[in-house]
C-alpha cells in the first residue's frame, strides 16, 4: 500500500496533472449551470396519444412535459392545432421554408417614399383650347411638376405639346368628380399636392411652386378662393389638395359621383372634398394665407394703372378670370417685370450689405471681390496654373491656346466679343455723354471656372462735337456662370456589353500584334464583358492578286481565340473589299450594323489605341440609349523620337504636356447603340452622308445629346497619318490639324529646330 500511495503522490506531482484536473472540475460546472437551459430544447419524449403535432407546443410552453401535464379544453386544443401549423413544419421535413429575399428600390427617393412635388389639373374646352388652354400651358408648364388638361369632347387640331384628357359623356358640373377619379388611378401616389383649375386662371406658376414647397406634406389641406357666402372653393381661383385629403377622397368617389351638385362644379368638388375630409374650403392652412385676386369685367390696359399700386394684387400668385388670351399673357408679362425689378432691388440691398460687412473684415474692403457677390479670382498654387489672357481684335484672335498663334474671329467667338463689345459701347456712352465709341484698341479674355469669361477692352472714344478730342479708357466684364443644374439621366449601369469595332486597313497591320495582346490582357484575362469584331478593309484589290495581305492578322486571332475559349470576351473577323477612292463611314457602319441588334452598343476604336477597364466603364456610363452618344477626346502621343532622348522608348504612353496632347480634332474613337444610329441615319440625305461623319450626323439628330469631353484613360500612340484629299472638308482639315500638332510640343519644335540649326553652322 505504501508503493502505491508513493505512485499516486509522484503522479499527482507531475506539472500537466494540476491544469487537467482543473479543467475538468471547470467543465463540470459550467455543465452544471447551463443544463436547466438547454434541457429546454431538447426533449425528446413522445406524448402517449402518439399525436405528432402536439409535439410543438405554444412559445409560453417550457417543455413537453409541461404540455402533457396540462389539461387542454377543446378550445384550446382547436387553437393549439391551428397554431401548429402556423409555428412548425410538417414531420419529416416535407417541404422548406425559403427566406424571403429583401427587396431594396433602386433609388433612394422610392425608399423614403419621396413624391413629385405639384400636379395642375386644368379643365378646358375645345372652343378655348386653342387660345386660354395654349397661354395657361406657355405660362404654366415649365415650372410645375405635371400639367393635365381635361375636356369633355375632342378638339378638332389639338395643339401640340399639351397632354389633354378626355372625359365623355358627363354634365359638365360632374366634371371635377371625374378629374379625382382620373387623379386616384393615375398620380394618387405620386404628388404632394395637387391643384384643380380652369384655362381662364392665370397662376404664377413658379410662386405656386414656392408656395406649396413651404408646406408640410403631413398637413391635410383644403384651399383655394372661397366662394361668396359658401364654404366651398372657387375652381377658377384653384383648389389645392393635399396628398392625405386625395387619399380621403379615394374612398368616397362612389358617394361623390351619386351626389353632385346639378349646376355648379366648383359646389359638387367642395360638397365631395367636405363629405370625405371634413375640411371646407380655407384660404389658410398649413401656416400659410393663400393670395389670389378676383377680377371682375378685367380690362387689362384700362385696369393696370389702378391695379399697380394694390398690394393685394402684386403679391397674389392666382388672377381669375381672365377674359381672353392676351390679357394671360399681358399680366404674364406684368409679372415677369415685377419680378425683375424686385430682384434688381434685392440685387442693390445685397451689394450695399456686402460692402457695410466688408468694413469689419480683417482687410476691409479691400478683400473684396468684383463684382460684388461673385467668387474671387481662381489663384494657382504654381505658375502652371495660371489661366491664360486670349488676345482678341475686332477680327482675330491670338494665341488662345498652346498650337495656335492667329486664327480669324468667327463663328459664336465672333458673336461674344460683338456682344461683349456693344454692352460696353452702351454703358459708356451713357456715362459719358460727350463721347462716341470709335476703336477697339485691345481686347483680352479668358474662362475662369470659379467665376464665368472675363474681359478686358481698351476703348478708344472721340467727341460728338469736337473729333479732335480723344480719350482712351479701360472697361473690365464678366459674363458669370448661370445656376448650376443636375440633369435627370436615365440609369446605367458598368455591366453592359460592348461591341468593340477595330477597322484595319493595310497601314495597320505594324500595331495590330501590340493591339491584340493589349485586348487579351485588358478583356479576356479579366472577363471583361466585351467582344472584338475585326473589320478588315480590302481596297482597290485586283482579280489576279491572290496574296492575303491580312494572312498573318487572321492566324493571329485563331491563335488568341483557340487559347481563350472559353473566355467572356470573344474575337471574330469581317473583310469588306471596296474599288471606290473613298469610303466613308457610313458606307462601313451601314453595313456593319446588318450583324447587330438594334441594343447593341457599338464602340468604334483603332489599332494604336491602348484599353483599360477604366475607359471602357467609361463608355459604358456616358453611352445612353435613345438620349446619349459618346465622343471622347483621346490623348495622342507626340512622335517618340522627338520627345525622348533614349532608346528603347516607353511601351506605354505617359500622360502629360511634353508626351502628348489631347486631340480635339480626332473624331474616330465613339461609342452608340445600333438603334440610334439607324435613327440618325435616316435622316441624313446622300449629298449630307458624303460631305459629313459619324459625329456630325450625331450633332444634327437633335434628338440625342452628344457627350465630348477629355478622356485621360484613353490614350493612342504616334501614328503616321495619311491624310486623304476625297474625304469630306471638316474630316480632311482636322487630320491636317492633327498632324500639324501631333509632332511635338512648341517647345520641343523650337529646341530641335535651334540645334539642327547650330549644328549647321558648326559643320559648316
Amino acid at each position: 500500500m505504501g508503493l502505491a500511495t508513493n505512485r499516486r503522490l509522484r503522479f499527482l506531482s507531475k506539472p500537466y496533472v494540476g491544469p487537467v484536473i482543473v479543467g475538468l472540475l471547470l467543465g463540470i460546472t459550467l455543465n452544471i449551470i447551463a443544463a436547466p437551459f438547454v434541457g429546454d430544447t431538447c426533449h425528446n419524449v413522445i406524448p402517449n396519444n402518439g399525436d405528432g403535432e402536439n409535439l410543438v407546443k405554444l412559445r409560453e410552453t417550457k417543455s413537453v412535459e409541461d404540455a402533457q401535464m396540462k389539461a387542454p379544453n377543446d378550445q384550446d386544443e382547436k387553437m393549439e392545432k391551428t397554431l401548429i401549423f402556423e409555428q412548425a413544419p410538417p414531420p419529416n421535413n416535407q417541404f422548406k421554408v425559403k427566406p424571403k429575399k429583401l427587396f431594396r428600390p433602386r433609388y433612394v427617393s422610392t425608399e423614403l417614399g419621396i413624391k413629385e412635388k405639384l400636379f395642375v389639373a386644368a379643365i378646358t374646352s375645345p372652343a378655348t383650347i386653342d387660345t386660354f388652354g395654349v397661354a395657361l400651358n406657355k405660362t404654366v408648364s415649365s415650372h410645375v411638376t405635371q400639367l393635365v388638361f381635361f375636356t369633355q369632347s375632342p378638339p378638332t387640331n389639338p395643339p401640340p405639346g399639351l397632354t389633354l384628357v378626355l372625359i365623355k359623356n358627363q354634365a359638365p358640373s360632374e366634371m371635377p368628380i371625374y378629374i379625382l377619379k382620373y387623379i386616384v388611378e393615375t398620380y394618387a401616389d405620386v404628388f404632394d399636392f395637387f391643384m384643380i383649375i380652369t384655362d381662364r386662371t392665370h397662376l404664377r406658376a413658379e410662386k405656386v411652386f414656392d408656395f406649396v414647397s413651404h408646406i408640410s406634406v403631413s398637413e391635410n389641406i383644403h384651399m383655394g378662393s372661397p366662394e361668396v357666402n359658401t364654404k366651398y372653393c372657387n375652381i377658377e381661383g384653384s383648389v389645392i389638395l393635399s396628398q392625405s385629403v386625395m387619399q380621403s377622397i379615394s374612398t368616397e368617389l362612389d358617394w361623390c359621383l351619386k351626389n353632385p351638385h346639378p349646376t355648379s362644379p366648383s359646389m359638387t368638388l367642395g360638397i365631395c372634398v367636405e363629405h370625405a375630409s371634413g375640411l371646407p374650403c380655407q384660404d389658410t392652412g398649413g401656416g400659410k394665407t393663400y393670395p389670389y385676386f378676383h377680377v371682375e369685367d378685367f380690362d387689362y390696359d384700362d385696369d393696370i394703372d389702378a391695379l399697380r399700386g394694390n398690394p393685394k394684387f402684386n403679391t397674389s400668385i392666382a388672377v381669375y378670370p381672365m377674359p381672353d388670351d392676351i390679357a394671360h399673357y399681358k399680366v404674364h408679362r406684368y409679372f415677369c417685370l415685377l419680378e425683375l425689378n424686385q430682384t434688381r432691388q434685392e440685387i442693390d440691398r445685397t451689394k450695399k450689405n456686402i460692402m457695410k460687412m466688408s468694413k469689419m473684415a480683417p482687410a476691409g474692403t479691400s478683400d473684396m471681390s468684383w463684382p460684388l457677390g461673385t467668387p474671387e479670382t481662381l489663384h494657382g498654387l504654381s505658375r502652371f496654373d495660371l489661366i491664360r489672357w486670349a488676345y482678341f481684335t475686332e477680327t482675330h484672335i491670338y494665341f488662345e491656346d498652346d498650337f495656335t498663334n492667329i486664327r480669324p474671329l468667327i463663328g459664336v467667338h465672333k458673336q461674344d466679343v460683338e456682344a461683349i463689345l456693344e454692352l460696353a459701347i452702351g454703358n459708356i456712352e451713357k456715362k459719358y455723354t460727350q463721347f462716341q465709341f470709335h476703336s477697339l484698341l485691345n481686347g483680352y479674355r479668358r474662362f475662369d471656372p470659379t467665376r464665368g469669361m472675363e474681359y478686358i477692352l481698351d476703348l478708344k472714344l472721340v467727341g460728338k462735337e469736337d473729333v479732335s478730342s480723344r480719350v482712351e479708357t479701360r472697361v473690365h466684364l464678366l459674363r458669370p456662370l448661370g445656376k448650376v443644374e443636375i440633369l435627370p439621366v436615365p440609369y446605367v449601369t458598368e455591366h453592359r456589353r460592348i461591341d468593340l469595332i477595330l477597322p484595319v486597313a493595310a497601314d495597320d497591320l505594324k500595331g495590330f500584334a501590340t493591339f491584340l495582346e493589349a485586348y487579351r490582357k485588358t478583356c479576356l484575362t479579366n472577363h471583361d464583358n466585351t467582344h472584338l469584331r475585326i473589320l478588315f478593309i480590302y481596297k482597290n484589290r485586283t482579280d489576279g492578286d491572290k496574296t492575303d495581305q491580312f494572312a498573318l492578322p487572321k492566324s493571329l486571332i485563331d491563335y488568341y481565340q483557340n487559347k481563350h475559349i472559353n473566355q467572356t470576351g470573344k474575337i471574330s473577323w469581317q473583310a469588306f473589299e471596296f474599288h471606290e477612292p473613298y469610303v466613308s463611314d457610313f458606307v462601313l457602319m451601314d453595313l456593319l450594323t446588318r450583324n447587330y441588334k438594334q441594343s447593341s452598343l457599338l464602340l468604334i476604336g483603332s489599332v494604336g489605341m491602348e484599353l483599360t477597364i477604366d475607359f471602357l466603364n467609361r463608355v459604358r456610363m456616358n453611352t445612353i440609349i435613345n438620349w446619349q452618344v459618346f465622343f471622347p477626346i483621346s490623348f495622342w502621343q507626340f512622335k517618340p523620337n522627338l520627345v525622348y532622348q533614349k532608346f528603347p522608348y516607353p511601351s506605354q504612353v505617359e500622360l502629360g504636356a511634353k508626351y502628348g496632347f489631347f486631340n480635339k480634332h480626332s473624331f474616330q474613337h465613339c461609342s452608340f447603340y445600333v438603334s440610334d444610329y439607324l435613327e440618325a441615319r435616316k435622316r441624313l440625305s446622300p449629298y449630307d452622308a458624303m460631305q459629313s461623319d459619324l459625329f456630325h450626323m450625331f450633332l444634327r439628330y437633335e434628338k440625342l445629346n452628344v457627350f465630348r469631353a477629355a478622356e485621360p484613360s484613353l490614350r493612342h500612340k504616334w501614328k503616321d497619318v495619311v491624310c486623304d484629299p476625297l474625304a469630306p472638308e471638316t474630316v480632311y482639315h482636322n487630320c491636317l490639324a492633327h498632324n500639324s500638332e501631333g509632332l511635338a510640343s512648341r517647345s520641343q519644335l523650337a529646341t530641335l529646330l535651334f540645334e539642327q540649326t547650330m549644328g549647321s553652322q558648326e559643320h559648316h
